[in-house]
């Protein structure tokens, strides 16, 4: 249904345990769908399979303006493909990154990338 959506701008499905498999449907839709503006899916229990599959398809989507995927299982590892995905996304304005318990020091890469392109970044 959010594949083929023309109306709908907003979604909060926060903290409705979607996990992996529903991190990764979403992603399939947003691959398509540029008409989501603000996507919440904080405390959802997703890990890196699905963390990377979100990561991933904002290198595509010309949509999402506001992403908030704060308390989710975000590793190291996985901030080098968010960098990537931030690089080249033109359109997210706003990234909630809060309570990810990454620290402060190993946020600093997309800190300095998220201020420079004008994105809202909050981690803490």
């Amino acid at each position: 249904m959010l594949k083929v959506n023309k109306a709908l701008t907003e979604l909060g499905i926060g903290h409705s345990a979607i996990e992996n498999k529903g991190a990764k449907e979403i992603c399939k839709a947003l691959a398509i769908n540029n008409t989501l503006a603000s996507l919440d899916i904080s405390g959802n229990y997703i890990t890196d399979e699905g963390i990377i599959a979100i990561f991933e398809v904002l290198k595509i989507n010309k949509g999402l303006k506001c992403l908030n995927i704060n308390d989710n299982q975000i590793q190291k590892k996985d901030l080098e493909i968010l960098a990537e995905a931030l690089e080249v996304n033109e359109t997210l304005m706003k990234l909630n990154l809060r309570s990810s318990y990454l620290g402060p020091n190993t946020l600093k890469k997309i800190e300095r990338i998220c201020k420079r392109k004008g994105i809202d970044f909050n981690q803490s």
